[in-house]
């Protein structure tokens, strides 16, 4: 009859284990590992551009000198913006870029009127008046005969959303010619100018490259940001948003959030770097967290001025994978599966599990304490099953073997254990993630055979197994 024949004819049989030095690496495998990350950030809410009066008449300066008589003809002027192809933009809202100050100008007498310079100056609203106005092109027009018309295209460019004010003139200059009077000879237009931003994330990374990370671990975060489209103005008081949320594994939550000034995503910026601190939460559950990062979460580039358009490019995720720092996971090397009896028999020792494949010896590991073993010995299934509560840990200095109190899952009689037997081991020497140290393990299988105990030894790792 084989041992493990004997084995099931009798049911009972004894462990005993030692463990040689301090860790056996090769017998633990390595953890698996989760991810979560939750940490509560309010987001500002956003706040639109008010409307800036326009300038004063009184602040307007005076640019048409004409004298005045009788007999003269009158120019009237109307003051227009007009869009980059010159038509007028009825609604004063015109997105930015190239843009024309039209000055749409009437002799409304019968008379002819000789050569005359139309002027128009530009007046940026978001500076409050506190901006010296800008000159724009003067233009000639060679003469209107009575009740003709004519316009005038005094060209510009803004970059920035804003509201901005047009002041143009006719008849303006050195030596104009006369007119029967000038009070109608200006106009004002006060108009919107928008952008159509197109901020974008462009890399999203984990400061240092790993994602396996123990709950209560506060992980950096970089992202790149850039602005495609146009400039844009995120509010009077305040600033653009961009925030770090945390979902999946968790409700969507805000971990984080940052202010950006107008001017680090102008037009054309690139590269622009930021970090964000996501802490995750000792009690998360572990599981796979998706870190998201939103270029304007509270949507400002949506509120006037601005008019972004795409919104598709504005957030990029990352996948955190957190772990309990404190579970324990099997990280056996050696099972029935990978046994090669062939390499161990030799060695007089027999396998570390019963004849059903059974495991009798385990090992369990801390990912988030590398320097963390357990070992117990047992089947928590087979209540005919003792263990002896002594194991032995061999000493590195004298190479004898220093006794071991292991604990027991069940009632204990002269030393002996009905149920699993165990032992935490925990010393800076042992290393389960880069499993250096190694050393060996010994365990003796035992049963009761015409009255006496017949045993049967087994080795499990050593010489860098």
């Amino acid at each position: 009859m084989s041992l493990y024949q004997q084995k099931e004819a009798v049911g009972i049989f004894l462990i005993a284990f030692f463990i040689g030095g301090l860790f056996l690496p090769e017998y633990v495998s390595g953890c698996t590992d989760v991810a979560v990350v939750e940490f509560a950030v309010d987001v500002p809410l956003a706040d639109p551009v008010t409307v800036p009066p326009p300038p004063s008449s009184s602040d307007l300066p005076r640019l048409v000198t004409a004298g005045t008589s009788g007999s003269a003809p009158n120019l009237s002027a109307t003051v227009v913006i007009e869009k980059s192809n010159k038509d007028e933009d009825t609604n004063q809202y015109v997105r930015v870029g190239d843009l024309y100050c039209g000055i749409k100008t009437t002799n409304t007498t019968s008379a002819s009127i000789s050569s005359f310079s139309n002027k128009c100056i530009l007046y940026d609203g978001l500076k409050a008046g506190n901006d010296s106005p800008v000159i724009l092109s003067s233009k000639t027009v060679s003469g209107l005969s009575g009740g003709a018309k004519t316009t005038t295209h005094h060209s510009f460019n803004v970059k920035n959303p804003s509201y901005y004010t047009l002041y143009g003139c006719a008849n303006t200059g050195t030596n104009p010619p006369k007119e029967t009077k000038t009070s109608d000879n200006c106009g004002a237009r006060t108009f919107q100018a928008y952008g159509i931003p197109d901020v974008r994330v462009q890399s999203v990374a984990i400061q240092g490259g790993g994602t396996s990370l123990p709950a209560g671990a506060t992980v950096t975060v970089v992202t790149d940001l850039a602005n495609d489209g146009d400039n844009f103005i995120a509010g009077k008081n305040r600033k653009m948003t961009v925030s770090a949320e945390l979902s999946g594994c968790v409700p969507v939550r805000t971990a984080d959030v940052i202010e950006m000034s107008d001017d680090i995503l102008s037009s054309g910026a690139s590269g622009k770097t930021k970090t964000f601190t996501v802490t995750i939460p000792p009690v998360a559950t572990p599981g796979t967290c998706t870190v998201t990062i939103v270029a304007d979460p509270k949507e400002e580039l949506l509120q006037s001025p601005n008019k972004e358009a795409n919104r598709g490019n504005n957030r990029m995720a990352i996948a955190l994978r957190v772990f309990d720092p404190n579970a324990l996971v099997p990280c056996n090397a050696i099972t029935s599966e990978n046994w090669v009896s062939g390499g161990w028999s030799g060695l007089g020792y027999a396998p570390p599990f019963d004849g059903n494949g059974k495991q009798l010896l385990n090992a369990f590991c801390k990912e988030g304490d590398p320097n963390f073993l357990r070992i117990t010995v047992g089947d928590s299934d087979n209540p005919m099953m003792i263990s002896y509560l002594t194991g032995y840990v061999k000493s590195k200095t004298t190479g004898g073997f220093l006794p071991q109190a292991l604990s027991c899952s069940g009632a204990v009689n002269q030393g002996w254990c009905q149920g699993v037997s165990s032992i935490d081991v925990s010393d800076t020497a042992i290393n389960t993630t880069t499993k250096t140290n190694p050393t060996e393990i010994y365990g003796t299988t035992c049963e009761v055979v015409n009255g006496a105990w017949q045993c049967s030894g087994w080795r499990l790792g050593g010489g860098g197994l």
